[in-house]
This record gives structure tokens, sequence and C-alpha cells, in this order.
């Protein structure tokens, strides 16, 4: 049975060529003895792991043979989270990209881009006081005619006003309506509506 050796390589094993400074502990680095001039890159995928903050520290980092080939190598550093559980986190041999816990990258607009994005949020700002001034209206309706059940002929002269007073948490409308008493006179009120966690109304006279 041929056995592979795993060996710990150091710099004076690759021809002279000295490791850059580092804070990753190079005695956790391993490379099968055929992979011994990949061990410079495992150094720079141990830092690319490191560099992530989920990887709070390195415990040891190897080669994937499985998944490297000469040509391109994949390596696999075992992480240790800040739950202190750990995980192998895969980094590309080229890119030096880390597959287990891509790095998102942001990407800046330009300004045509920073315009539509303002635009759009201003839209969507707009859309939802909208949504809002209808949810509160629709809940003074809901009141007003619970407490209207006993005009005669009554009738809502603006049934979609702007509110006398708004903020996202609460508003007030003035509701109109006219109405009958008995003997079928005229008769003009205004319902003002307080509304937001609960719904106030109080009926008065209208003067017009």
């Amino acid at each position: 049975m041929i056995r592979k050796r795993m060996v710990c390589v150091s710099a004076s094993m690759l021809l002279g060529m000295s490791l850059p400074s580092s804070a990753v502990d190079e005695s956790r680095l391993w490379v099968p003895t055929n992979y011994e001039r990949q061990y410079l890159d495992l150094v720079k995928a141990a830092k690319a792991a490191e560099s992530l903050d989920r990887c709070v520290s390195m415990i040891r980092g190897t080669i994937d043979i499985e998944r490297s080939s000469q040509e391109h190598p994949i390596f696999r550093i075992q992480c240790r989270q800040e739950s202190g559980r750990t995980y192998n986190e895969m980094v590309d041999g080229i890119s030096f990209e880390t597959l287990t816990t891509p790095v998102i990258v942001e990407q800046k607009l330009s300004a045509e881009e920073l315009a539509a994005l303002k635009l759009e949020e201003e839209r969507e700002r707009l859309e939802n006081i909208e949504k809002t001034k209808v949810g509160f209206l629709d809940r003074c309706k809901v009141e007003l005619d619970a407490k209207s059940r006993l005009f005669i002929n009554m009738k809502l002269l603006n049934p979609e006003p702007e509110p006398q007073e708004f903020m996202l948490e609460n508003a007030k409308y003035y509701l109109d309506f006219d109405a009958e008493d008995i003997n079928g006179v005229a008769l003009k009120y205004r319902a003002i509506c307080w509304v937001g966690e609960n719904v106030e109304i109080k009926i008065r006279t209208r003067r017009e």
C-alpha cells in the first residue's frame, strides 16, 4: 500500500524563497510532499480565511486533494467561529476567494444610479404615506358608521378627505355629512376623527 506522507513545509524547503510576514500560525499548515510548491499559496489562503469575521481563529490548513489539481489547487482551512464551533473554509488557490463564505463586495454606484435610487426611495416613501392615510381613513369611516346608525338619510359629503393633521403614527380627519330629523329638516354635521393606536370620533353641528 502506498502511503501519502504529510509534511510541514518551511521556507527553506522552497528554494530559498522567504515567506511574507503574517499573523498566520504556519505550524498549523500542512501539504503533501507532492504539493510542496503550493505551500506559499496555502499561506495566502489561510490569510484569506482568517480575514473573515466568521473565522475567529485558524486551527489548521491543508490542500483538498480531491478537489484540487496541480494547476488549480483548492485549500481547506479549518476555522473556529465565535461560538466555539468549527467549520471548513474552502479557498480557491488561484483567485484566493473564500468559497464557503463569499465576501460581499459593495460596488460604487454611478451618479445616475444614485439619482435613480433616491427617486425610487422617495417614491416608496410617498407610497407608504398614502397607504397609511388610506388605512387611517378607513378606520375613521368604520367608526363613523357605527356612531351614525340612528341618523336619518345620512350622506357623507367628503368621502376622501385629506387629513387635517398627519404623522405616520396618527392623524386627524374631518368627515362632513348631512342628515335629516324626523320631520325631514336638513341637518349638517362634522365628525372629527382622531386615529392612531385607537379611534375616537366626536360629532358636532356644522355651519357653512
